[in-house]
């Protein structure tokens, strides 16, 4: 799957990557610098967005219900951008230090977790979620909510 970058004032293109990979979630950093992706069987990988080598900062243990499965907009940066948070295929929401290292389950229970975004102030979260799973939404097999939280992500550093 190719992934570009399209400069709107001179409407040149840029490939970013290209390999067989599927491209699940994308955010962009707060920055603008860099980009974090999931791709499918649920790694995390952060690369520059001018281009090249991505480095990996999660990759699930085994099972593919601790990949991403079929969630999309599943992913975001936090405002001071140490963090990415991410959903699971099994629904939870999980972050990981945006350098690397130990992921941790974000105790939330809230049923399905999707369609991730985070105040640019770092002091709330939004995403809407619900229950019968990813496949049941919006097909009369579960209920779904939208949900805001404050004050539950490490204080930004100053």
């Amino acid at each position: 799957m190719e992934l570009m970058r399209f400069d709107i004032d001179s409407h040149r293109e840029t490939e970013l990557r290209n390999d067989r990979r599927e491209i699940v979630s994308l955010a962009v950093s707060p920055d603008g610098l860099q980009l974090a992706t999931t791709v499918g069987g649920g790694v995390v990988e952060v690369m520059s967005a001018a281009g090249g080598q991505s480095l990996e900062v999660f990759r699930p243990a085994t099972g593919p219900e601790m990949g991403t499965g079929a969630l999309r907009q599943a992913l975001a940066w936090t405002p001071d951008q140490r963090f990415l948070l991410w959903v699971r295929g099994d629904g939870t929401l999980w972050k990981v230090p945006a350098l690397g290292g130990k992921a941790e389950k974000v105790d939330i229970s809230m049923g399905f977790i999707k369609n991730l975004a985070v105040r640019p102030d770092g002091k709330q979260i939004v995403f809407d979620a619900g229950t019968g799973g990813v496949f049941n939404m919006g097909l009369g097999g579960g209920t779904a909510a939208v949900w805001a939280l404050e004050n539950f992500l490490p204080a930004p550093k100053k």
